[in-house]
């Protein structure tokens, strides 16, 4: 499987769980939402609040290189129909 949408009976998205290929951006939208064209894909999943709107996530990635590896993850939190309040965000290189 390489995307999982978990909705409610009303047809909104609440949660997506996705592999790198299917994360949504670009001309993708969910809940009739334009989601962010900038965002890098990832493995990982986005939460969405009670209107549709995204509302969080946690994406990951890692891989490994001719120095050893390198990976990340962001478990982040937003306010109401905005940025970030809350992010965990780690990286190793």
């Amino acid at each position: 499987m390489e995307r999982i949408n978990i909705v409610e009976e009303d047809g909104t998205v609440k949660m997506i769980l996705t592999n790198v290929g299917r994360f949504p951006n670009g001309k993708t939208k969910i809940n009739g939402l334009a989601v962010n064209e900038d965002r890098k894909k990832r493995s990982g999943m986005l939460f969405f609040n009670e209107e549709g709107i995204e509302c969080g996530g946690f994406i990951y990635d890692g891989k490994k290189t001719k120095n050893g590896h390198e990976s990340g993850l962001s478990l982040t939190y937003d306010q109401y129909d905005g940025d970030q309040v809350m992010q965990l965000l780690t990286g190793c290189r």
